[in-house]
């Protein structure tokens, strides 16, 4: 067990695997808070509560967890690529005990599960503590003569805002 585990973070960080997992972190984390953060929790339709209240920090904890299934998906990938490519073969005839490499690919895969929940709370936090600050609520607001379209009405539909 002492040599599965290092060969499979050689395995996983021998591929470009490992930055699909660090884009989607990244891309999850900053993307999602960041742009409920830019665009305003006030400006949705119902109104979200602020960034700074315990609630408006529960919304953003519910954005990060419309992510779980990223970690999942790629762990999947990860390990049924092997078959797939029938590079298992190798692995089972170096060490036929196939619990054990069960358990490192089980190993290594949880570390960098956690690692990507480590980067994607780490974007979240910098996404939601940017949003607080005073430059980026007055950059992030509307200036006042945007309205909201009523409902029903024909705003930004291509009818209305291309003329032929």
């Amino acid at each position: 067990m002492k040599s599965l585990v290092p060969a499979e973070f050689l395995r996983f960080f021998g591929t470009r695997l490992w930055l699909l997992h660090l884009a989607a972190a990244l891309a999850c984390g900053l993307g999602l808070v960041g742009l409920v953060a830019v665009v305003g929790p006030e400006n949705s339709d119902p109104p979200l509560p602020p960034l700074g209240s315990p609630e408006g920090a529960g919304v953003l904890l519910q954005f990060v967890q419309m992510t779980l299934f990223v970690p999942a998906a790629l762990g999947t990938f990860a390990i049924t690529s092997e078959f797939r490519h029938r590079t298992i073969g190798s692995t089972f005839l170096a060490e036929p005990r196939r619990g054990r490499v069960m358990a490192a690919k089980l190993t290594v895969h949880g570390v960098i599960g956690l690692a990507y929940g480590v980067i994607l709370a780490a974007g979240a936090g910098a996404a939601s503590g940017s949003a607080r600050s005073s430059t980026a609520r007055r950059w992030a607001s509307p200036p006042a003569t945007w309205s909201r379209p009523s409902p029903g009405s024909r705003w930004l539909r291509p009818s209305t805002c291309c003329s032929a």
